[in-house]
């Protein structure tokens, strides 16, 4: 069970800068604080099961969480990784469907949720909300077609190395002149 944490303000959040929420005006960032909830999540505790109904949006204020699909079989894959400032459920939310995978805490993490009877007004009054939502949306799709060409087109060899590169890229930490993974 996570522990409900003191809501953190939203104008302070750290990962504002990063989150589709940065440019709200001073008073739906008040309602937004109101109407949240924070909670703390230890790491390998689940956020929202594959198969639920959506029912708000996430956002990651601070750890990681991994969002992953599980086969037939039980396997998971993996099929992204949410730092502070990226926000989950939304496409589910969006589309009234349940959500297309497993949120989980890859290491301890704080979580707010707004829940859908609070994001939809929200969405509807702050046009840089909408605007930030679908730039979001966008890239992400320009990720998921670059992945389906990548799969086609690439050999296992280059896809790994690509695969390596954007590991670095996103998650590498700089030890004097060289970036280095490091796995926790």
């Amino acid at each position: 069970m996570p522990r409900l944490s003191k809501p953190a303000e939203c104008h302070n959040c750290e990962s504002r800068p990063n989150g589709i929420f940065c440019e709200l005006e001073q008073a739906s960032t008040r309602e937004l604080e109101q109407r949240k909830t924070s909670n703390v999540y230890k790491k390998g505790q689940i956020i929202f099961y594959e198969g639920n109904q959506a029912l708000g949006l996430y956002c990651v204020s601070s750890g990681r969480v991994k969002l992953y699909k599980t086969s037939i079989d039980g396997k998971e894959q993996i099929v992204r990784i949410a730092s502070p400032g990226d926000v989950l459920g939304y496409r589910a939310l969006l589309a009234d469907e349940p959500y297309h995978a497993t949120a989980e805490a890859l290491e301890d993490a704080e979580v707010c949720c707004l829940d859908r009877n609070a994001f939809f007004p929200l969405l509807k009054k702050e046009p840089s909300l909408a605007m930030n939502l679908i730039q979001k949306l966008a890239q992400e799709l320009r990720v998921a077609e670059n992945l389906a060409a990548t799969i086609a087109q690439k050999s296992v060899r280059e896809r790994m190395a690509e695969l390596l590169l954007t590991l670095k890229e996103v998650y590498g930490k700089k030890m004097g002149t060289i970036s280095v993974l490091v796995f926790n």
